[in-house]
């Protein structure tokens, strides 16, 4: 089904004022500000604006606003940019982040959500990524050190977001953001975190993953590159080329007896559970993997309605 219609949560950020005036001659776009003194620049975008605060405003305003906006797609661009404090950060960042997800799932028909989230979101008592170079951990740690609130409730949210599978959902993860025009072009999935990149092409990248529903279930990086921002993100989503948020399955697979996995075809997590798999390997255990094309989450309470075997794929 194509969209129609958008609901961005943090309407007069930088970025969210952005991807409106990309959006709104094709698009119903409905931008959600904390002050009618946004209305101006929020109507300047062709968006049509409305007050809600992320911090005082319940979930169950959330999806009244979402519903009467017939929203397909919800955005959520708010951030404290690390201004406020600890408890402004996490009202914001993470409360209001949560609030939102559970708004998306009390909607009538529940939206798909794009988050904006920072790049080298991670657990980091646990080792780097293997693709990190010697110059991304020490640019991670510098990054940690200058803003380590901030990235902490943007970790919470991005891990309380991957468990939720009532609703499609896809994280953005740029890098520094800069303020220079524009390129069009990008290196998309799996990224170096040393890389800024311009608000004008994170805004593009949301533009693009609003007509993608196969980026569900990805945490997808962003920074400047030399490849058509379209080309990498279509290569990204196709590749599954996603960052994860998982317990440690290398420590959880340790001393594991024999066990068999289950994926459904149909799930938008099932690249997630895959990977969990591959991580449990690396602690020494090898549990069975079974994928099942085409069945959802619940097949196997369908009794007698669907032959298993003859679905497992390789």
């Amino acid at each position: 089904m194509s969209v129609r219609s958008i609901a961005i949560v943090g309407g007069h950020g930088q970025i969210a004022l952005r991807l409106a005036r990309l959006l709104a001659s094709k698009l119903s776009v409905t931008s959600i500000v904390r002050s009618e003194a946004h209305f101006p620049d929020i109507l300047a975008t062709g968006a049509s604006p409305v007050v809600l605060s992320l911090e005082d405003a319940s979930a169950a305003d959330f999806t009244r606003t979402f519903d009467e906006a017939s929203a397909d797609v919800v955005v959520f661009s708010a951030g404290s940019g690390g201004k406020g404090g600890e408890e402004r950060t996490k009202k914001v960042d993470y409360e209001g982040a949560v609030k939102v997800f559970d708004a998306v799932e009390g909607m009538k028909h529940p939206a798909r959500l794009l988050l904006v989230s920072s790049i080298d979101s991670r657990d980091r008592s646990k080792p780097a990524p293997a693709h990190y170079t010697e110059e991304d951990i020490e640019s991670s740690q510098k990054q940690w050190e200058w803003i380590p609130t901030y990235m902490h409730y943007k970790l919470l949210a991005d891990q309380n977001l991957w468990t939720r599978t009532t609703f499609p959902w896809t994280i953005v993860r740029p890098g520094l953001l800069l303020d220079t025009p524009g390129v069009g072009t990008a290196d998309v999935g799996r990224t170096c975190v040393t890389k800024g990149i311009a608000r004008d092409d994170v805004a593009h990248m949301l533009a693009l993953l609003v007509e993608r529903p196969d980026a569900a279930g990805l945490a997808l990086d962003i920074v400047s590159g030399n490849e058509l921002l379209e080309s990498a993100l279509d290569a990204a989503i196709k590749g599954r080329l996603t960052e994860v948020y998982y317990r440690d399955a290398v420590e959880h697979g340790k001393g594991l007896p024999e066990a068999r996995m289950a994926v459904a075809g149909l799930v938008f997590l099932k690249d997630s559970g895959m990977a969990y798999v591959e991580r449990m390997r690396q602690g020494n255990t090898n549990p069975e993997l079974k994928a099942y094309k085409g069945v959802p989450h619940q097949f196997a309470s369908f009794d007698g309605t669907v032959s298993l075997d003859d679905q497992v794929t390789d």
